[in-house]
């Protein structure tokens, strides 16, 4: 009694204090007891991200505001932030992960606990889940898959406060497998009806196919507000159909379906449950665009029997519906939404008297009672079992207890509702009040935040609040606005957050009514935009100066007063002084008048062989046809022939290729390979490592091995060929693999000015004792280096210039990305400096900007051409 004693009072010592008491994880290692700080994953990284979270917090410091801002945030909030107090210690806890970046995407998926995990992963560690179709009988204490099965579906009912005497819970893969099952399985008619708001997700919309080939018809509509009870009459539509469609109605009465989300996923505005009973009881009656003012009416005696699909997959992470109050036919949700883990699992509540409509053709290992192989004969089981094909995911649904366990702690959804709640009108409040110097607004913001902001001109958007919305969830959704009122692209924003370590989501968010109607876009808009190129994901944010989509930050039980901090903290970008775009090189500039620079000369020549490999830096150099000779006339290429970059993998900072042109050799040399590889010079008859972009990579399998192994990824050395050329947005230029032009150059002063504001920064913070970051010019790839007496940046107004016997027209700026940020000592990602400075102040149209591309405007051979370092620059403005 007293050993266990003993061991009892260590463990819970060594938990409260192990950051502070080494001495109390030794006596408890000593005892042979296992803490949790000392035993799991968690513990042992905590060390290691110490240093970050330090940054992080030192980063909200710098700030002499932030305590201020906190301050009148908890004084506003009361209890109804932070469960108690806790809220701190479990972010740093159970998320540590995070290691100091701020995570505000929880409406796409929500983080899981660490706890949870460790939970989950003890659970199935010690229990034996087998099969539950198999029957087996558990033993010595073990919970069997068929019992962890029943405990998860009487948890997910009792969220939604739904009786297992009046719902079924049926497990899919997710909200979208939900409600692709409740369109497949829905006795469509000719005469029944798809009607969905137009604030709805993909998924449901895509319901819409299956009804209109089976012969229903579909219509889009909105919500009309201020119709208490009665009919629900939604606004205006236009009917769909497809013709050659006609499915024969064998029933006097057809069904048909109204879907509605209760929760935006666009804009987190949330509508009203009552719905639900006032059409299952009146049904819904909308007037037809092309119809004047008379009612649609279905002919004949012909009766319409009504059903809901509730889409609760964004609701269900902070306030599930109740469905002893609302009873929905069908409920789609998804777990991963909620807790984070699992994922791939998600559930379809359906009441058990709508469960008797749904025939699905298809039946698939488990679902049936009885069935024939060799003649048409099946007996579908009753139940959620009919619907659930094949083995369950059953270590997933198991996991699902631990992920409510960790929700309960808190309080469960009403205690998280609260918090969110606070955090989400902090922030939008805040972004409201945003102004430009000229008191134009920054933000334009979406959903019920709408009536906070100032109003924004009808021509640059559409509607900011959507009608019929009751409330509003933990999303912000917003665009950002020039001072001259033009929006900035979404993009833009994404990658600013992303600087300062914000996690958060642009576009439409797979919502496109949602966004088609807040951003003023038709639906011949829509098309007309895919016809010119934009598809969903990509970067064409804004078209014609208007946006595509939105920015999105969405809050989660574990999110911060810090997280929303940070958001708004990064808004101080947006201003930035926007520096006129460089103009394009001129026809007829090699008459300008040249002069030379104070005594700038090339201070050094760079030159890259294989693409986004080191460099090394040669006294002299020729210039070939494409640029510096052999410079990006390699790349590494991956199965599909796509070239690898330090983008996604900075790894390759570290392969450094030489040119030894007496040997007529390329050596490379990588971080532990014992050997270098050698690859020749390409020579007129030679074939080996020959090849032309665009075809199968054909080459030495030594050398693919080679740089397989030093990169830890299967990948191919291919060369671009004499003569082939790269189109270029300016204009037709010879390159070889480079991205934009020719040659890329920059300067000394103007690598020393981002030093020195790099500098400024750090010595803002007065608890900071490290040395300044400082960068290289091998960070920002250079092939030429200038030096001598010149202004920061005047490269930007330079048109054409020469240097020894080579004449150089300026084609614009480079646009800078995340590969300056890699170090190229180490290959690895570090921070968001120096990206971060540049975005500050040169930053123009959505691109950050530093150096200035070139062309070779000589009229000579380039074989004849050399620059050599200490060479005078003669330049045109």
């Amino acid at each position: 009694m007293v050993i266990a004693l003993l061991r009892y009072a260590v463990i819970t010592a060594a938990r409260v204090l192990a950051t502070a008491s080494a001495a109390l994880v030794g006596l408890a290692n000593l005892l042979g007891i296992s803490t949790e700080v000392s035993s799991t994953p968690a513990g042992r990284k905590r060390k290691a991200d110490k240093q970050q979270r330090q940054i992080h917090s030192q980063a909200s410091t710098e700030d002499c505001h932030y305590e201020s801002r906190k301050y009148d945030f908890l004084r506003v909030a009361g209890t109804q932030y932070g469960y108690g107090g806790r809220i701190e210690d479990l972010s740093k806890i159970e998320f540590s992960r995070l290691r100091g970046r701020v995570y505000v995407d929880h409406a796409g998926a929500t983080l899981y606990s660490e706890k949870q995990l460790r939970a989950a992963h003890q659970d199935l560690s010690t229990q034996l889940y087998s099969n539950p179709h198999s029957g087996h009988v558990a033993w010595c204490g073990d919970a069997s898959a068929s019992e962890a099965e029943m405990h998860a579906r009487a948890l997910t009912l009792a969220m939604c406060n739904a009786s297992e005497r009046d719902y079924e819970c049926i497990f899919v893969s997710g909200a979208t497998g939900a409600m692709k099952l409740v369109a497949e399985s829905f006795p469509w008619s000719r005469d029944s009806r798809f009607v969905y708001t137009q604030d709805n997700h993909n998924s449901a919309v895509g319901m819409r196919e299956l009804a209109l080939n089976a012969g229903a018809s579909a219509v889009a509509v909105n919500f009309v507000p201020d119709i208490p009870e009665g009919m629900l009459e939604p606004e205006k539509w236009q009917l769909i159909t497809r013709s050659g469609q006609h499915s024969e109605s064998s029933k006097p009465q057809s069904h048909s379906l109204f879907a509605y989300p209760l929760e935006s996923n666009f804009s987190g505005a949330r509508y009203d449950l009552q719905h639900v009973g006032r059409v299952q009881q009146h049904g819904l009656q909308v007037v037809p665009v092309n119809a004047g003012s008379s009612p649609d009416q279905i002919p004949g005696d012909h009766k319409e029997r009504w059903y809901i699909l509730l889409d609760a997959a964004k609701a269900c992470c902070s306030a599930p519906p109740d469905l002893s109050q609302s009873p929905a036919d069908f409920v789609a949700l998804s777990f991963y939404k909620i807790f984070g883990y699992p994922t791939g699992l998600g559930a379809l509540l359906v009441r058990k008297e709508a469960l008797q409509i749904l025939d699905r053709a298809y039946f698939g290992g488990g679902a049936v009672s009885a069935s024939v192989a060799d003649a048409d004969f099946f007996r579908r089981r009753p139940g959620a079992a009919g619907l659930e094909d094949g083995t369950p995911a059953y270590l997933a649904i198991a996991s699902l207890a631990h992920g409510f366990a960790q929700l309960n702690k808190l309080g469960s959804f009403p205690a998280i509702e609260q918090h969110t709640a606070t955090l989400t009108r902090w922030l939008a409040d805040r972004l409201a009040l945003l102004r430009h110097s000229n008191d134009q607004p920054v933000c334009v913001l979406y959903g019920a935040h709408a009536q906070k902001g100032a109003a924004v001109p009808a021509s640059s958007c559409g509607i900011q609040r959507l009608a019929g919305a009751v409330g509003q969830g933990p999303v912000v959704a917003f665009n950002v606005l020039r001072p001259d009122g033009s929006f900035v692209g979404y993009r833009e924003v994404e990658k600013l957050a992303g600087l300062c370590s914000i996690l958060l989501r642009t576009g439409c968010f797979c919502n496109p009514g949602a966004c088609q109607a807040h951003l003023g876009l038709s639906h011949q808009d829509v098309i007309s935009n895919y016809e010119a190129g934009h598809v969903c994901w990509d970067d064409n944010d804004l078209i014609n100066g208007r946006p595509t989509g939105a920015v999105r930050v969405s809050f989660g039980y574990m999110s911060t007063f810090a997280d929303a901090d940070a958001v708004f903290r990064s808004t101080d970008l947006f201003p930035c002084p926007l520096t006129p775009c460089l103009p394009l090189v001129q026809q007829g500039t090699s008459n300008q008048i040249l002069h030379e620079c104070s005594g700038v000369s090339l201070g050094q020549v760079f030159v890259y062989p294989i693409k986004s490999c080191a460099g090394f830096a040669p006294e002299s150099w020729p210039l070939g046809q494409n640029g510096l000779l052999y410079d990006r006339e390699w790349a590494l290429v991956d199965g599909d022939g796509a070239a690898l970059t330090q983008k996604k993998l900075p790894r390759l900072a570290t392969i450094r290729p030489t040119i030894d042109m007496d040997a007529g050799m390329l050596p490379v040399h990588a971080p532990g390979m014992a050997k270098s590889c050698v690859v020749p010079l390409p020579k007129e008859q030679a074939r080996h490592l020959i090849m032309q972009v665009g075809t199968s990579p054909a080459q030495s399998d030594a050398v693919s091995d080679w740089f397989s192994e030093a990169l830890g990824v299967r990948c191919w050395l291919v060369r671009q060929q004499d003569g082939s050329r790269r189109a270029v947005e300016r204009s037709q230029l010879l390159q070889r693999f480079a991205n934009e032009g020719q040659f890329l150059a920059i300067s000394l002063s103007s690598l020393g000015d981002v030093n020195r504001r790099l500098a400024e920064k750090q010595g803002s913070n007065a608890t900071c004792s490290t040395p300044p970051f400082q960068v290289e010019a091998e960070r920002f790839r250079p092939n030429l280096l200038f030096s001598g007496g010149m202004e920061p940046y005047a490269e930007d107004t330079w048109r054409t210039l020469h240097i020894g016997e080579c004449h150089f027209n300026v084609t614009g700026p480079c646009a800078r990305c995340q590969v300056v940020c890699t170090d190229p000592e180490a290959g690895q990602r570090g921070g968001p400096e120096p990206l971060l400075t540049l975005a500050a102040y040169r930053r123009t149209r959505g691109q950050i900007h530093f150096g200035i591309l070139l062309e070779n405007a000589s009229q000579a051979q380039p074989a004849s051409q050399w620059l050599r370092v200490g060479h005078p620059v003669l330049v045109s403005p």
